[in-house]
């Protein structure tokens, strides 16, 4: 999805296409653009419930009623939402169909004073985690590096030989392999799936090392492969925040933790500002010092991978007795009342870890049953 969302970053380049190439005016641009996105509300409208019964309280949709609803449906068994799982289709559907209090009444009144109550506090547990801390700390200076590098980059293209009146590397190669990431987007599922988030940080920080590396070398043609990793990182780090931010804190209250971070990077990107002001007035224009300075600053990135892979490993049997209902020798750390535990896979161990650790205590029960 996230990367998805990011590609609609080449209808900018469509569009210059077609203004440069084929002369196209801005009005005819600005009203084809206009009419996809009359179709794309028309869409939204189709799938999403429109308004209520106020009576009833029903929720009513104006047509594709029922690929509105098979999009709900499970195909696993039911679970809590606060797990990041999809909710059952008999849940959501119930949530459609359910009477509630009538609006302004006192009942409604204190029932939304107590819901908020409620939301609050699951808020504030999920907001004072370390991990929610270190994610805003990861998201804000990611957010922040890319926004100055992406602004920097057609200085640092002319600087390096780009020919002004025909800038190809700016003018194509950078909008087009920079945007990118969606077709990076297996590669980052594969990687979360198989070894979880802190590999999938990691990787995110050290492509953009790279990329802001690669920048101060003085080699126009090198430029091709800073464009790609640049796409590499973007779509590590924006598909990484995003389903961690579902996965790892409580799904109820995963849009006021966006809001959150969302408004603690924009403070953060503010540093671009004085950034901007020191380049282009102390070095006249020379973006070597700054870049030196951010890529100092993006160390920093490797303290929330490195505290997912530590605490991944702290809690590794944390979900082993919902796995394998028998006592398990052989395997460390185990809990208080003696019952191991295993940890989610997204953490940093994939199913094939778990696999094992299966194999391994099934194989223990099976020697202890054989000696009994």
């Amino acid at each position: 999805m996230a990367s998805l969302f990011n590609f609609g970053a080449f209808m900018y380049i469509t569009m210059n296409q077609l203004s440069s190439r084929l002369d196209v005016g801005r009005q005819a641009l600005f009203f084809g653009y206009a009419a996809i996105e009359v179709i794309i509300v028309l869409l939204a409208v189709a799938f999403i419930p429109t308004h209520q019964d106020r009576k009833t309280k029903r929720r009513f949709r104006l047509f594709c009623s029922s690929i509105y609803k098979s999009l709900f449906r499970a195909p696993f068994s039911p679970a809590s939402p606060a797990d990041g799982t999809a909710l059952p289709h008999s849940f959501v559907q119930s949530t459609l169909t359910t009477p509630v209090a009538k609006r302004g009444s006192r009942i409604d009144w204190k029932e939304g004073k107590t819901k908020f109550k409620s939301l609050m506090m699951r808020l504030w547990n999920e907001a004072k985690r370390p991990e929610f801390y270190l994610l805003c700390l990861f998201y804000s200076i990611s957010l922040t590096v890319i926004s100055f590098y992406a602004g920097a980059t057609p200085d640092m293209m002319k600087q390096k030989g780009d020919d002004p009146d025909n800038p190809i590397y700016l003018s194509v190669l950078f909008p087009l392999l920079s945007n990118m990431h969606p077709v990076f987007a297996p590669i980052v599922g594969y990687v979360i799936d198989k070894w979880g988030f802190p590999w999938s940080f990691g990787l995110s920080a050290i492509f953009l090392q790279i990329v802001m590396g690669l920048t101060l070398v003085p080699s126009l043609p090198l430029q091709i492969l800073s464009f790609v990793l640049f796409a590499l990182n973007s779509g590590f780090m924006f598909a990484s925040f995003f389903a961690s931010l579902t996965l790892l804190f409580d799904s109820a209250v995963c849009g006021q933790l966006y809001a959150i971070v969302t408004g603690v990077a924009t403070a953060i990107g503010c540093l671009n500002m004085p950034l901007i002001t020191y380049t282009q007035q102390t070095e006249n224009g020379d973006y070597t010092n700054t870049y030196t300075i951010l890529i100092a600053i993006t160390f920093v990135l490797y303290v929330y991978p490195v505290f997912l892979f530590y605490k991944s490993k702290e809690s590794k049997l944390s979900k082993l007795a919902a796995t394998v209902p028998f006592d398990i020798t052989g395997l460390e750390d185990e809990a208080e009342d003696g019952v191991p535990t295993l940890s989610a896979p997204l953490l940093g161990h994939g199913q094939h870890d778990n696999h094992q650790v299966v194999a391994h205590a099934k194989a223990n029960h099976d020697e202890h049953t054989r000696a009994e």
